[in-house]
């Protein structure tokens, strides 16, 4: 007894995943730039950083490690299989200040009741 069809099904086939040449070095310039901009995010991570700059995972695991050193961030979620940054509190009193600020200037009148 034959199989209905003649040939055999096939299944798709999954796709390759591209390969990434990512950098294993971390520039002066790159340095540079991370000390700058990566305070300023909210959440951090070592993939959000791998993939802003081009580096390997490795090494944006080693520059939050050493921000973190230095006292421009600080540790949110510190798992064994997660590590989330956030800002250092010293740079959030700055913004929270200037959020009060904007909060306490009078807003445009709006309607009401009208008699």
């Amino acid at each position: 007894m034959s199989a209905k069809g003649g040939a055999r099904k096939k299944w798709t086939k999954a796709t390759n995943k591209e390969k990434r040449e990512w950098a294993v070095i971390i520039t002066p310039e790159q340095a540079a730039d991370m000390a700058k901009s990566v305070p300023k995010n909210k959440v951090i991570s070592a993939g959000k950083l791998a993939e802003r700059y081009k580096i390997s995972l490795t090494c944006a695991r080693k520059a939050l490690e050493a921000l973190t050193a230095e006292g421009k961030i600080v540790p949110v979620i510190n798992g064994h299989d997660l590590k989330c940054y956030g800002p250092h509190p010293d740079h959030v009193v700055e913004k929270v200040e200037e959020v009060k600020e904007e909060a306490k200037k009078p807003a445009g009148k709006k309607g009401g009741k009208k008699q």
